[in-house]
């Protein structure tokens, strides 16, 4: 079978809900994605089950000459997000490149001897049940094929990867300090005086700039140029209405609406206090609430729930208001 054979059978797999274990995950569809990637699954000298690490054992070490380079902590369904720490001390502990953290479902590719949080270390986040299997497939095969581990390209990959995000957070983070600075330059006012005498033919008074200016700072505040060595400011985040649901970039109001329909049943939830409310009970993600509406370990709630917000004339799939 081909890369993207086992990615749909994982799907599939995920979806009905047979995979309730560690165990179940690792058969159904980490070792037959290994696998399609060029890693013989059956060959212990080369995927290694239970790999020791001092005292302690990593689920699979894809080993190059002898050598692990890659180390794969498998979690059950909906728990790969707290297994962090652990990954970590392994692949330290090893000198492991790359590790991998999976649930089967979503799976962390992670660069241990960089800089940052876990989360800066993350190079990437795939979602097998979000993403289209090609583009899976590509992210598979760019990070874990066993040519591409083997000859270095995947671990060269993966710290462009992590530079690029690196760049681009240092950038977003220099945003507001950078538009306090030309906010502050004395031409910009000039530019805008002289833009406002030339709309309706009077000069504007010099506070009257200075304050629609500062309305456009930060809280309202021309910020200080940094002096160098000075720490750029944290971004601030935007407000959103209390109570809203918010995530991946989609804001859900109180009293949003949600529905689905399950072996003809209706499935019904609603946005209450900042979480989805289904059958009584709070969640923190769509998915979360639909894996309890079909009582399985897993679900999609992105394409499992249609949604419908305050003043909407009609219903949508969830996920088609995602970026």
């Amino acid at each position: 079978m081909s890369l993207l054979d086992r990615i749909s059978a994982a799907r599939q797999r995920l979806r009905d809900g047979s995979l309730a274990n560690e165990a179940s995950v690792s058969i159904g569809v980490v070792l037959p994605i290994l696998d399609a990637l060029g890693w013989p699954a059956f060959d212990p000298g080369i995927v290694a089950p239970e790999y020791s690490v001092g005292t302690r054992r990593v689920d699979f070490a894809l080993l190059t000459r002898g050598t692990p380079a890659v180390f794969v902590e498998v979690k059950q369904p909906g728990l790969a997000g707290h297994a962090d720490r652990q990954l970590f001390e392994y692949a330290f502990h090893e000198g492991v490149p790359i590790a991998i953290l999976t649930d089967g479902a979503t799976w962390h590719v992670y660069l241990p001897a960089m800089q940052g949080t876990y989360d800066d270390r993350r190079v990437y986040l795939l979602d097998l049940l979000e993403r289209d299997p090609v583009d899976s497939a590509a992210m598979l095969q760019r990070y874990l094929s066993r040519d591409a581990v083997e000859s270095g390209e995947a671990f060269e990959r993966a710290q462009a990867d992590y530079k690029r995000s690196r760049q681009r957070k240092g950038a977003e983070a220099a945003i507001p300090q950078a538009w306090a600075n030309l906010v502050a330059e004395p031409r910009l006012a000039d530019l805008l005086a002289a833009e406002v005498e030339s709309v309706c033919g009077f000069q504007p008074e010099a506070g009257d700039v200075a304050a629609f200016l500062a309305s456009l700072s930060p809280n309202g505040k021309l910020l200080p140029r940094p002096g160098p060595g000075d720490p750029l400011p944290t971004p601030p985040i935007p407000p959103q209405p209390t109570g809203s649901w918010t995530g991946k970039g989609v804001v859900l109001p109180v009293g949003t609406e949600l529905r689905a329909t399950y072996k003809k049943q209706p499935r019904i939830a609603c946005v209450e206090d900042g979480h989805i409310v289904y059958d009584g009970q709070p969640f923190r993600s769509p998915s979360a609430a639909g894996a309890a509406a079909v009582n399985r370990p897993s679900c999609n709630g992105w394409t499992f729930w249609e949604v419908k917000r305050p003043g909407d004339a009609g219903w949508v799939v969830l996920s088609s208001l995602r970026c």
